[in-house]
């Protein structure tokens, strides 16, 4: 994980970086950064600005690997993901029952 992080950053720690700032300068950077992808939630596009700030301030960059698993079904979830780059897989119980049922389908029939 520690090598996939250091390529998508360029061996950069963008984080430390910007927690090294003043706390002005980081809020600003964080709303330049953030504030177009949080207004495309429909939930926050009319949100009043001192919402949407305090929003930008408190989003925190992660980095997944192929494969891995974010949430398991039926675990509370406390915090909201936008996915900027990649792909999102979900599979729920039913998907899967589903998949096995249609399997068994298909082997039964011969296919």
């Amino acid at each position: 994980m520690t090598n996939t992080k250091w390529l998508n950053t360029r061996g950069v720690d963008e984080e430390n970086l910007v927690q090294s700032l003043p706390k002005d300068l980081r809020r600003d950077i964080k709303r330049h950064l953030c504030l177009t992808l949080v207004r495309r939630v429909p939930l926050f596009a009319n949100m009043d600005e001192r919402l949407l700030d305090a929003l930008c301030e408190r989003l925190k960059p992660s980095l997944y690997t192929k494969g891995t698993c974010i949430v398991k079904e039926g675990d509370p979830v406390n915090e909201m993901l936008f996915i900027i780059r990649g792909r999102l897989e979900r599979v729920t119980t039913y998907y899967r029952w589903w998949k096995k049922w249609l399997f068994q389908q298909r082997s039964s029939d011969g296919s």
